[in-house]
């Protein structure tokens, strides 16, 4: 048992090396998806960080699903070649790493092209998350400022109903330290209270069985 309380506590102290280093993840799964299908035309003020100012306006008009970026904010996108200003959004593989330098073909596209993740008219679809293609759910990066620093996170996104304009936004995380990487798809580890609880708690059974003995 004293083994295992010294491990607890050893990992606490790492745990809590590790995140001055890099950071927290701040991770948000809402209790209801955020719902963009809309025949009639719908718009949500995207606030990753719930700070009253919105980073990203979602749009679904019943046909097409895109986003419009705010101030210096981006999504990763592949542009489309000249002479079209458009960009497609690009679905990511848990694991990819979103930060200042993205891979190829990916781009932290300008942010007065509105990247778009899906378009169905009459004559057929276009975008990367499409049903038919089997991509039409994953993660997607962003890039978003708080406080006059860039932040980098990831959204989850089911986009089932693309033939009718949109899909379900079910989760998203960013970091909390300005600059710093994050792995699509990358949640907070254990929270330190967590861990000291588990340490104390150990100690405590320790303690016990030495005086019962």
């Amino acid at each position: 048992m004293k083994r295992i309380a010294h491990a607890l506590l050893f990992s606490l102290i790492c745990f809590m090396q590790s995140n001055v280093r890099a950071g927290m993840i701040v991770h948000f799964r809402p209790e209801e998806p955020i719902h963009m299908q809309s025949l009639t035309g719908k718009t949500y003020d995207f606030d990753l960080d719930f700070n009253g100012v919105i980073d990203f306006i979602l749009r679904s008009d019943g046909a097409t699903f895109d986003t419009v970026p705010q101030d210096q904010n981006s999504i990763l996108s592949i542009p489309d070649a000249p002479p079209d200003l458009g960009a497609k959004i690009l679905p990511l593989q848990a694991g990819y790493e979103i930060g200042s330098s993205p891979s190829s073909p990916a781009e932290w596209v300008d942010p007065s092209t509105t990247p778009m993740f899906s378009s169905c008219m009459d004559v057929g679809c276009i975008g990367l998350w499409l049903p038919q293609n089997g991509t039409h759910e994953g993660y997607f990066g962003v890039q978003f400022e708080i406080e006059d620093a860039m932040h980098y996170g990831w959204v989850y996104l089911d986009n089932t109903f693309a033939g009718l304009g949109g899909g379900d936004i079910i989760e998203w995380a960013y970091q909390s330290e300005a600059g710093v990487p994050i792995f699509a798809g990358a949640i907070p580890e254990p929270t330190t209270l967590t861990l000291f609880g588990a340490g104390v708690i150990a100690l405590t059974l320790t303690r016990r069985k030495k005086r019962i003995r």
